[in-house]
């Protein structure tokens, strides 16, 4: 990927997962369609480019390309930081569920490409680090990576 602010080309490729707070599965119908749009507007706008993406009841997996000058971290903070306003703007709902927090849990899986492969991004999904227990059970459809 060339960044046009900048005379580096780099080929930076991040597989990231985040999921709802508290597992909720939330991420359904108009919901998912919605956040869907949002994500790829928050990309389309900070010059990221999706290479994959798959959105599940109470989770997002995406495989980006990112500019040079956009970390990993900031790259989370633009894209969830975006999704969480507008969908609690749209979604009135959301926004009394969560109490005007984020939808998102604070934390994120992050692996460079060719670091992760398909089962540890699905053992991610399936199994979320401690403290991120599931109000609800909800199940989550496979990825294929």
């Amino acid at each position: 990927m060339s960044d046009k602010h900048t005379p580096v080309v780099a080929d930076l490729k991040y597989h990231f997962i985040w999921h709802t707070k508290f597992l909720t599965p939330i991420l359904v119908d108009s919901i998912r369609a919605k956040a869907g749009e949002l994500i790829l507007e928050a990309c389309k706008e900070n010059n990221i480019e999706r290479l994959d993406a798959r959105i599940g009841k109470n989770y997002v997996y995406m495989k980006l390309s990112c500019p040079p000058r956009l970390s990993p971290s900031e790259a989370m903070r633009r894209i969830k930081g975006r999704t969480s306003k507008f969908l609690q703007e749209i979604f009135p709902q959301l926004k009394e569920m969560y109490m005007h927090g984020s939808v998102w849990d604070g934390g994120y899986f992050c692996a460079t490409d060719g670091s992760a492969d398909a089962q540890t991004i699905q053992n991610y999904v399936d199994n979320p680090p401690r403290g991120l227990e599931p109000l609800l059970q909800s199940g989550s459809p496979d990825i294929n990576v």
